[in-house]
């Protein structure tokens, strides 16, 4: 599911709600959700003051997805 959003395919508001559920739903203790908790948070398309951008969530997936989970 993350896949979708750092490939573009599907960067909208809900899709970001939906994956922040899933998350929770299936990490809620775990170090990956804990990691990306803040930054699913913050996640505005376009960004704005206080919250992040369609690369930098990007960015933050990625490095998640390679850090907790070994995909590049």
């Amino acid at each position: 599911m993350m896949d979708a959003f750092i490939c573009g395919d599907d960067r909208s508001l809900n899709f970001v709600n939906r994956l922040e559920k899933v998350l929770r739903d299936s990490f809620r203790n775990e170090p990956i959700y804990e990691e990306l908790a803040g930054a699913l948070a913050t996640y505005s398309p376009g960004g704005g003051q206080f919250l992040i951008n369609e690369e930098e969530l990007a960015r933050e997936l990625r490095y998640a997805l390679d850090q907790f989970l070994g995909q590049p």
